[in-house]
């Protein structure tokens, strides 16, 4: 063995075996834990790792332990020189960049987890490092409130699928062994009857504020969304994918259009109709904007809520909070901050009040009869109406353009 020496950055620094092996405390390390420096079998360069101690003997078996695992990992063909955690979630984030949940993946892996976890070595990723993640996380305020255990428990869900992913990829052996954090069942905050009337009443004052002619095109675009999710109870992550060939007319009920959504989402393909044949108009105004934009109807491949270039909106959240807070509708009365996906909650609300069958609404929302019951079975319903999914074929036409406009 060698005697310990010192250099301009490391102390107590000691090499074995032929310098395979080497362990030392960094000078500017205010914690005098060890590290383990291995020289990395089938690669240049080194593995280092902290041997989480300050004990010398403690270290050095930690070093000839990690030696050994780094060759048995060699000979079993896989990557012993571990990336960045950084390098390896901007890898994952661009192979997943045309999923539908996309917007979900950038926002929990690549802005929180890549913020706690980045600058570390994808085996440094163990279960106690992910538990220290998350009880930061609950450590997190949003508008005054802790986070809500829904939005951990789904950050869990992608921490998950990404940590797989790098198994797949050999970047990682195992994924480490953690719990999501447990969901909390809660009424989820809905508009109600009162709230909504002020919603619709008060947004077009909101929108004719708007002093830049960009400004208000976003806020008509931003009014008629809510006004369809309000109508369809499409999820936002369908919403964010769809295109103008995704509308379809069914047929007509009493001498008015009965509209249809193809939406892809979490449930897969399913195709949704609309509470009321007023969602037309709102499809049409949206429309309209984008004559106004290119000087001419839409291609039906194209995204319906877009920007002016045309490429989709990743989200709606700044724009919806600015309006819900113009008309002073953001709090439930238990004190629950309303989001955008109230407004799935809302059409699920409104649609039990006027009747509707669970199983029928549980099929047009893509989720479960037990799942409307467990979040809705307050809401009593008045009467049972027919059914939402029509049998009537749908309208034929040259294009979609020529029922929503007509």
């Amino acid at each position: 063995m060698a005697m310990a020496t010192a250099t301009q950055s490391y102390i107590d620094f000691e090499s074995f075996d032929d310098g395979e092996i080497a362990i030392y405390r960094r000078r500017d390390n205010k914690v005098p834990t060890y590290q383990a420096r291995i020289l990395a079998p089938g690669t240049a360069g080194y593995v280092i790792r902290s041997a989480r101690t300050s004990n010398r003997d403690d270290a050095y078996a930690f070093a000839k332990q990690l030696r050994d695992d780094l060759k048995f990992r060699h000979r079993m063909g896989e990557n012993v020189k571990s990336r960045q955690a950084k390098t390896v979630i901007s890898e994952y984030l661009k192979s997943q960049a045309s999923h539908s949940r996309f917007e979900n993946t950038r926002v929990a892996i690549g802005k929180h987890f890549n913020a706690f976890v980045g600058n570390k070595t994808m085996d440094a990723i163990d279960t106690a490092l992910i538990e220290d993640y998350f009880e930061e996380r609950k450590k997190v305020e949003r508008y005054g409130r802790k986070l809500a255990s829904s939005t951990l428990n789904a950050e869990g869900g992608e921490i998950r699928r990404f940590l797989k992913w790098a198994v797949d990829r050999k970047y990682i052996q195992s994924i480490p062994d953690f719990k999501k954090v447990p969901l909390k069942t809660r009424a989820r905050p809905a508009f109600d009857r009162t709230a909504y009337e002020r919603l619709t009443r008060n947004a077009r004052h909101w929108v004719n504020q708007a002093e830049h002619s960009r400004v208000r095109r976003d806020r008509v675009l931003l009014w008629n969304y809510v006004l369809i999710l309000a109508n369809t109870g499409i999820r936002v992550g369908e919403a964010r994918n769809l295109q103008w060939r995704d509308i379809f007319q069914v047929g007509e009920q009493d001498g008015k259009p009965i509209i249809g959504f193809r939406v892809d989402g979490k449930t897969g393909v399913r195709e949704v109709i609309a509470r009321t044949s007023e969602v037309r108009t709102y499809l049409d105004r949206i429309r309209q904007l984008r004559v106004d934009d290119l000087g001419e109807n839409p291609s039906e491949e194209s995204f319906i809520f877009c920007h002016p270039d045309g490429s989709p909106i990743g989200s709606f959240k700044k724009g919806f909070a600015s309006l819900i807070k113009h008309c002073n509708v953001e709090f439930d009365r238990d004190g629950n901050r309303r989001t955008l996906y109230s407004l799935r909650h809302t059409y699920a609300t409104l649609r039990l009040y006027e009747g509707v069958n669970h199983y029928a609404l549980a099929q047009n929302m893509g989720t479960s009869v037990e799942m409307i019951e467990k979040h809705y079975g307050h809401t009593s319903t008045v009467a049972q109406a027919g059914e939402l999914m029509k049998t009537q074929q749908r309208k034929s036409g040259s294009s979609i353009f020529d029922f929503i406009k007509s």
